[in-house]
C-alpha cells in the first residue's frame, strides 16, 4: 500500500528535488502498501513549500498513520491540519457511511473493524474482517446509490481484491480479484455509483466492476505513488481526491483525479512535514447525481 498531505497567500508549485541530491537509498524504492519506514522518513523527506488552491472548502478527515492522529483539513488548504486526537494505532481503510460524519468506519492494521469519533478520536470496536491470504486492507468506499460498503486489499506486486463489508460488524465477503491492479491502494465511489481505484504498481487509476472486481486501466496518475494512499469523492461537486504520498518528493500530497483519463492535478502538500493520510475521507453527503440535479431545479 503506498501512502498518503497544505498555507500561503499565493499558488506555489511543488518541485521535486534533483535526483542527484537524494541519498542512494531513496531511489528505486520497492512498492509497498505499508507505512513509510522510519529510517527513510529521516533521510529522504525533503519538505516542499506548502501551497493553497481554489479547491472546495469541504472538510476531510484522515487517520494519520505515523503519529498516529486523527486529523482534519479543508480541501483548499491541505497544509493546515487540525488534530482531533490520538486513536492509538494505524488505519489504512476508512470511510463515512450513511452520511454519518460523526464517526469513521475503519479497519485497523490488526483487521479489527472499528468506528472513530470525529470529535474525540475515540475508537469503538465493532467486529473484525480478514482479507484474502496475506493481503493488507487498503481502502473503503461507501456507495451512496446502493448503500453498499466496499473494501479493497492487496499484496503489492501480487494481486488485489474487492469485497463487500457489513457496516454493522465488519464481516467481509469476497467479490473477486481486481484485475489490472497489482497493488490497489485506495478506492472511491462517485455520485453515480461508479467505483474507481488507485494502483501504485502501475501508478494508474482503474475503473472497477462492482459485481466481479474486474479492473480497467483508465490512465496514468502522473506521479510515483508509494506506501499509504487514500481516495474519496467530494459529492458537492463529484471531484475525486487522492490523499497521496509521492515517492519522488517524499511528501504527502492532496491531488484531484480525472476519472476519465486517470491524470491527477496537485492541490498542495498535506501538512508541512511527512504525513501518511492512508485513509482520507471527505465529509460530504453521498447523494446520487440525479437527486442533486432535482434539488437545484
Amino acid at each position: 500500500m503506498k501512502i498518503a498531505l497544505i498555507v500561503l497567500t499565493s499558488l506555489l508549485v511543488l518541485t521535486a528535488p534533483a535526483a542527484a541530491q537524494r541519498p542512494a537509498e531513496c531511489e528505486g524504492l520497492a512498492t509497498s502498501a505499508g507505512p513509510v519506514p522510519f529510517e527513510l522518513a529521516q533521510v529522504c523527506s525533503d519538505p516542499q513549500p506548502v501551497s493553497q488552491s481554489d479547491a472546495p472548502t469541504d472538510l476531510a478527515f484522515g487517520p494519520e498513520a505515523s503519529t498516529p492522529a486523527l486529523q482534519s483539513m479543508t480541501l483548499n488548504t491541505p497544509g493546515t491540519l487540525t488534530s482531533v486526537g490520538n486513536p492509538g494505532t494505524a488505519f489504512w481503510a476508512c470511510d463515512f457511511v450513511n452520511n454519518n460524519f460523526t464517526s469513521l468506519l475503519c479497519y485497523q492494521d490488526t483487521n479489527a473493524f472499528v468506528s472513530i469519533d470525529t470529535t474525540t478520536a475515540a475508537v469503538t470496536n465493532l467486529g473484525a474482517g480478514s482479507p484474502a491470504g496475506a493481503d493488507t486492507w487498503t481502502g473503503f468506499a461507501w456507495d451512496g446509490t446502493t448503500g453498499v460498503l466496499y473494501a479493497s486489499s492487496a499484496s503489492c506486486g501480487a494481486a488485489s481484491y474487492l469485497y463487500t463489508v457489513n457496516p454493522a460488524n465488519g464481516a467481509a465477503t469476497l467479490v473477486g480479484q481486481v484485475t489490472n491492479a497489482a497493488c490497489l491502494i485506495a478506492i472511491g465511489v462517485d455520485s453515480s455509483g461508479n467505483l474507481f481505484g488507485h494502483d501504485i504498481v502501475a501508478d494508474a487509476i482503474v475503473s472497477i466492476d462492482k459485481a466481479t472486481g474486474a479492473g480497467t486501466v483508465l490512465g496514468s496518475t502522473g506521479f510515483d505513488g508509494n506506501y499509504g494512499q487514500g481516495m474519496d469523492f467530494d459529492h458537492d461537486d463529484d471531484t475525486c481526491y487522492l490523499f497521496a504520498f509521492n515517492s519522488t518528493t517524499f511528501v504527502a500530497e492532496l491531488r484531484t483525479c480525472d476519472t476519465t483519463t486517470g491524470a491527477t492535478t496537485l492541490v498542495g502538500q498535506i501538512g508541512s512535514a511527512l504525513l501518511q493520510w492512508g485513509a482520507g475521507s471527505v465529509a460530504t453527503a453521498d447523494v446520487p447525481v440525479e437527486l442533486q440535479r432535482l434539488s437545484v431545479e
